[in-house]
């Protein structure tokens, strides 16, 4: 009788360890569900590097160009974005829309030169002051890595850019009258990026993209001739932390 009852209470003791054993595994298994499985709105934040500059080209009334300047320089910031991505389940893609804004300090710089035509001396001054706030609005399509719990992305939108040109110039030995022309180039501009993010707990990721904003030339024509304007096409790149807020917690 006390065999029995040992043998019964040694097959008990391994029941027990086996049902603790598969509570253990099943707890494990959600723990480490990914992100990349899932969808839902997410808000992120991070750096920018924006390599811009305009292009501006100034001309007589009779067509002959009195000066061409270029400015192109190197400048850091920072991104903030907010965004809903949708990921079907079991399948390898995603596709989401997003919007979110560039900032970095605003900035003017002037340059002074002359000019000639006809024997005639010309002084000018040009200020150029960019904004650093660009806002963007963009639709993003990605493919979803389920086994390395990453996401190559393709982003396509639009960019605000917001630059002022002022050119101010008068002619040597005249009575002081210059001529003043001011231009905005205020407008939304195409953006392409390709980007790659990676989780690295359930709820946060994190994501670096290299953007193209496409140029844009704009006319302005005023008393004593015509300018020509162009924001260049610039490159960004971003370094983003993201919070991912699932929608079926």
């Amino acid at each position: 009788m006390k065999k029995v009852a040992y043998l019964c209470a040694v097959l008990g003791s391994i029941s027990f360890v086996e049902a603790e054993d598969v509570v253990v595994t099943e707890n494990t298994d959600t723990e480490e569900t990914s992100v990349v499985g899932e969808h839902g709105l997410y808000y992120a934040f991070g750096l920018l590097m924006c390599n811009s500059g305009e292009r501006v080209d100034y001309y007589y009334s009779n067509g002959d160009k009195s000066v061409e300047i270029n400015k192109f320089g190197t400048r850091f910031g920072g991104t903030l974005a907010l965004g809903y991505q949708f990921m079907p389940s079991n399948k390898p893609f995603c596709i989401g829309l997003e919007v979110g804004s560039d900032f970095s300090p605003r900035h003017e710089e002037s340059e002074n030169g002359v000019s000639l035509l006809g024997g005639t001396t010309t002084y000018y001054t040009v200020t150029t002051t960019r904004n650093g706030f660009r806002p963007f609005a963009a639709l993003r399509i990605g493919y979803v890595n389920y086994d390395n719990k990453f996401i190559t992305y393709l982003k396509l939108g639009m960019s605000y850019a917001d630059t002022k040109e002022r050119y101010n110039k008068f002619d040597a030995g005249a009575a002081p009258n210059p001529v003043e022309s001011v231009i905005k180039c205020n407008c939304w501009t195409p953006i392409v990026a390709l980007g790659l993010e990676k989780s690295f707990t359930k709820d946060f990721t994190w994501r670096g993209e290299a953007e193209y904003k496409f140029a844009r030339t704009m006319d302005h024509g005023f008393s004593n001739g015509n300018l020509k304007f162009m924001q260049k096409g610039s490159f960004n790149v971003r370094v983003l932390f993201c919070h991912n807020i699932h929608l079926n917690h």
